[in-house]
């Protein structure tokens, strides 16, 4: 009993993977991930300095040059001596969603603009915050490079509260690999 469950389990997975490959081919998804630099302004620029930030996007279309996305991301900030009542180490991290609008364009590259909202909680070894909502917006432009695979470099801000009087706003540039699932 059990190695036949172990079996239709198994069958199963392996036709999930077939169809879904097929779905996101006639939906088209696109999944990407991203490394860059981020740096702090307004309320964090007197105590932060620039750090790194991670991320990672699912995308589906919804129109021929319009997608929803969803992700998450973690942007790390360095402290040019005592980061005062920050603690040190501060970072953010938290999840991402909104709409990317794709321009039309004669080349093989595409540019694209996006805005969402992001659920973020900024912590450090002496603090952990609530996760806050905020904003966020976004230009890039993706680069072909073979197949499904896309180099984009991008630029984006994010803006959401750590406290009732304090706000995180960082700038953020970085490069993303994308695929496109066809």
């Amino acid at each position: 009993m059990k190695s036949r469950l172990l079996f239709i389990t198994l069958f199963g997975f392996i036709l999930l993977l077939g169809v879904s490959d097929r779905a996101a081919a006639q939906v088209g998804v696109s999944t990407d991930a991203r490394l860059g630099i981020t740096f702090p302004v307004g309320d964090l620029s007197s105590d932060t300095e620039g750090g790194v930030v991670l991320g990672a996007n699912v995308a589906v279309d919804v129109l021929p040059r319009l997608s929803v996305y969803a992700g998450v991301n973690r942007h790390t900030f360095r402290c040019s001596g005592d980061c005062g009542q920050l603690g040190a180490d501060p970072r953010s991290t938290g999840v991402g969603a909104g709409l990317r609008f794709d321009f039309p364009s004669p080349q093989e590259a595409v540019w694209w603009g996006r805005a969402g909202i992001v659920g973020h909680q900024f912590s450090s070894d002496l603090v952990t915050g609530d996760r806050e909502v905020g904003l966020e917006l976004g230009a890039g432009v993706d680069m072909p490079v073979r197949g499904g695979v896309k180099v984009s470099p991008m630029v984006g801000l994010i803006n959401h509260a750590v406290a009732p009087s304090l706000s995180a706003r960082y700038l953020t540039f970085g490069v993303g690999l994308s695929y496109r699932f066809r």
